[in-house]
């Protein structure tokens, strides 16, 4: 499920962000980050590896996080916040640019990857704890390093006590506390299906069901083998083609037979 979008009903007032990703090390060190908390669990002796100066502070939890932002006199933003400045209807020109790469996380602003109001790092890197609540679980949001590239658009809201190294934030400042009402702060439910607790249908209705959707006509496919590809050792390729239902077209498909096994095959 995606992340609740600011324009679904609800208007983020407009804040000023941390426009880098999550808190730069150093200044978490002169803040009193490493004295008050001692830092990330990624961090060595209350203080950041060296040479990582310029990573995003890392595995941090929730309350760690928030901690940090209410000293600083700020705030973790709310999901509708975080995906107003995220820009996800940009995806696909953003999730490229960012680190989803699988290696490992990168200094801060070291991917291209950049929202319309020039915030870096929404997506990938580390993921980002945000302030709202779902049950016992915070959100946290952009994806991290190591996961798939569509966690930038996916929701995951997680318990707020690990501190798994992938865990970072960032902060928001609002002009007035008053700009994060209630209606912002509330718990957001997210609701799922659970297909265990589902009522099966009648029979009646389950025919008709079965009928509209998998009736289909019992024709002569008049399927054709237009290429064989014999060079792999370990199947067989061939290119085939077979009679659509609709205007005397055909459909292309391509098959790869084992060569270690026999039919009948079982398709993947």
């Amino acid at each position: 499920m995606a992340a609740p979008h600011p324009h679904h009903g609800l208007a983020a007032p407009e804040r000023h962000g941390d426009r880098c990703s999550h808190a730069a090390p150093r200044a978490c060190s002169r803040a009193g980050w490493s004295a008050a908390a001692y830092g990330g669990s990624t961090w060595e002796m209350g203080s950041y590896v060296a040479g990582q100066d310029d990573h995003p502070v890392a595995g941090v939890s929730w309350y760690e996080a928030a901690a940090y932002a209410r000293w600083a006199g700020k705030s973790l933003p709310t999901v509708y916040h975080w995906s107003r400045a995220a820009d996800q209807v940009l995806s696909s020109d953003i999730v490229p640019l960012s680190n989803f790469s699988g290696t490992g996380v990168r200094r801060v602003g070291a991917s291209a990857g950049t929202s319309h109001g020039g915030t870096t790092d929404l997506a990938g890197n580390v993921k980002q704890w945000c302030l709202n609540a779902t049950g016992a679980n915070r959100y946290i949001l952009g994806g991290a390093w190591s996961e798939p590239v569509y966690m930038f658009n996916d929701t995951d809201a997680l318990s707020p006590f690990p501190r798994q190294p992938t865990y970072g934030f960032r902060c928001i400042k609002v002009d007035r506390w008053e700009d994060l009402p209630p209606l912002l702060t509330a718990p957001i439910e997210s609701h799922s299906r659970d297909p265990r607790k589902a009522t099966p249908v009648g029979e009646p209705v389950f025919q008709t069901w079965r009928r509209v959707l998998y009736a289909f006509d019992h024709g002569d496919l008049n399927v054709k083998v237009e290429s064989v590809d014999d060079s792999s050792p370990d199947w067989r390729l061939e290119k085939i083609s077979y009679a659509a239902a609709y205007g005397g077209e055909r459909v292309p498909a391509y098959l790869f037979l084992p060569k270690n096994g026999r039919p009948p095959y079982q398709a993947l």
